[in-house]
């Protein structure tokens, strides 16, 4: 390489430096001024990194005076260059240091190619990254979970949708909660939603704060109580949205009172857990009913959606969906209509062949069926298709069974006859139980015919794990002291702990040599 002063050079280790102009050669090392960047820098002059700074007609040139034209011509004079256009004319020496000259055409004009081995590189790992992008299980992997297929057919088939509404009904203990999460997972890595609000009973947000952390990493701020760990947002306050934008995903008690910014605030997905506690009429309904209308994705969670009679339910899927569901007499009589199309959906799932009775039936609802396209699968599929559009509460509500999930474990009630049981007694606990009797007082665990039975069974069982199940805090304590001793470990888990606390204890029972209750 020849330096001459004048001339105009950049670094291709630091291009962030601008334009460089050759101040001076001293021997074996250039002089390098950097304008843009008021620095120095000296360079060997075997083998700088370091290329000439050409620009090319069609370019503008500037300098650093202000004047500005289009390039027309490129002159040499001598070892210096010289730029002519629009009646003006610049030597390089003048340009501004501020002109980006690293364009895809300089380099290739100064023969600043990399390897192709990098192209190939690149190629690759884009091809790669779209097919993750667009991958139809892209986050429904990835999570702590053993995922059911049930599970996994409801979120997809969820997600297919342009407007997520849907009531989520699966029995109790079938994971509604990660159905949940599982589509706000989906929906927050495809790009559909940026921000979340979960409304549930106040004894579920512990709950959802470590199910969805734990499960699949993601952090939900709990709004409108002090009680909770981790710092709260106050929902009545004036300046709620420049809070929210501190944060995505936010979890609310049901009960709690909010605000016009809280209703008014942007949602792009509100999830209510334990729906069937919304009644017409309250506060907590009129609220969800505000945000449903505003809100285009909306996720209902329930084990027992007609809890409270068929109008009660009829009036929760009107806010998911308000113009299928506008008329409860009409709704009543699809109802009707549908428990008879339900044993003909069934026997089509199945594959089993259709009576006559049943073809009467859906030419009657249906009115024309093409009969002999369902001797193929994808007829049949197609007509339960249209039984679910047509009928009944269709694809807004999705509900499992636990009987009709196979592989699912399965619950099997053992009953054991317990010694010397105070019946008495037992009736006044139950009767505390169920707050009907506020004088009990539970006292000696320690010779409580449970307790003795439960520690028989743990001695007879020692490699079983066993979950106990409370119906306050105070059995929880009373039970605990009556069984632990030093080589029987024993973890606790109850609301007056902190969410911390209560998740080690949590895993501290799954670890394999943890505590066997």
């Amino acid at each position: 390489m020849e330096f001459i002063p004048g001339q105009r050079w950049y670094s291709l280790t630091e291009p962030e430096l601008g334009l460089g102009l050759v101040e001076a050669v001293e021997g074996r090392q250039v002089v390098m001024a950097y304008p843009a960047r008021d620095m120095v820098r000296r360079y060997a002059t075997g083998d700088p990194p370091l290329a000439r700074a050409q620009l090319m007609a069609g370019q503008r040139a500037r300098s650093s005076s202000g004047v500005d034209f289009c390039i027309e011509e490129v002159a040499e004079e001598g070892p210096l260059l010289v730029y002519r256009g629009e009646g003006q004319e610049m030597g390089e020496a003048e340009l501004d240091a501020e002109i980006d000259v690293v364009t895809p055409e300089n380099r290739l004009y100064n023969g600043q190619v990399d390897d192709y081995r990098l192209f190939d590189l690149r190629h690759d790992a884009l091809a790669i990254r779209h097919r993750m992008l667009a991958s139809p299980i892209r986050g429904f992997l990835g999570g702590r979970i053993r995922l059911f297929d049930h599970q996994l057919s409801i979120a997809r088939e969820v997600c297919q949708r342009h407007s997520v509404r849907v009531l989520l009904a699966d029995e109790v203990g079938l994971g509604k909660t990660i159905e949940a999460l599982l589509v706000l997972h989906r929906l927050l890595l495809t790009g559909r939603v940026e921000n979340a609000l979960i409304l549930v009973p106040p004894a579920l947000v512990h709950q959802w704060l470590a199910e969805a952390y734990l499960r699949f990493n993601l952090l939900l701020r709990v709004m409108g109580e002090e009680t909770y760990e981790g710092g709260t947002i106050d929902v009545k306050s004036e300046d709620l949205p420049e809070q929210l934008l501190d944060a995505q995903l936010f979890i609310c008690p049901l009960g709690v009172e909010v605000g016009e910014s809280f209703v008014q605030s942007p949602w792009d997905i509100v999830i209510v857990d334990e729906a069937h506690h919304l009644q017409p009429e309250s506060a907590e309904f009129a609220l969800v009913e505000q945000l449903a209308a505003k809100t285009e994705h909306v996720i209902f969670l329930s084990a027992s959606p007609d809890r409270d009679g068929e109008k009660a339910h009829f009036q929760r899927l009107a806010l998911l969906d308000p113009a299928r569901f506008h008329d409860f007499n009409v709704y009543n009589n699809e109802s009707a209509h549908y428990r008879r199309l339900a044993g003909v959906a069934e026997r089509l799932a199945q594959g089993e062949p259709l009576a006559e009775e049943d073809h009467a039936l859906l030419q009657e609802r249906l009115a024309e069926v093409d009969f002999d396209a369902l001797s193929t699968i994808q007829g049949k599929r197609q007509l339960l298709a249209r039984l679910l559009d047509l009928h009944g509460i269709g694809r807004v509500m999705f509900r499992n069974v636990r009987a009709r999930i196979p592989g699912f474990p399965r619950r099997s009630l053992q009953v054991g006859q317990l010694a010397n049981g105070n019946v008495a007694r037992l009736r006044r606990e139950f009767l505390a139980d169920i707050g009907r009797d506020d004088s009990f007082r539970f006292v000696g665990a320690e010779v409580d015919p449970r307790a003795n039975w439960l520690a028989d069974f743990m001695d007879g069982h020692p490699r079983e794990k066993v979950l106990v199940l409370c119906a306050d805090r105070a059995k929880v304590e009373a039970f605990y002291e009556a069984l632990v001793t030093p080589k029987r470990k024993i973890a606790r888990f109850h609301e007056a702990m902190g969410t911390i606390e209560r998740d080690r204890q949590a895993a501290w029972f799954l670890e394999e040599d943890g505590p066997q209750v």
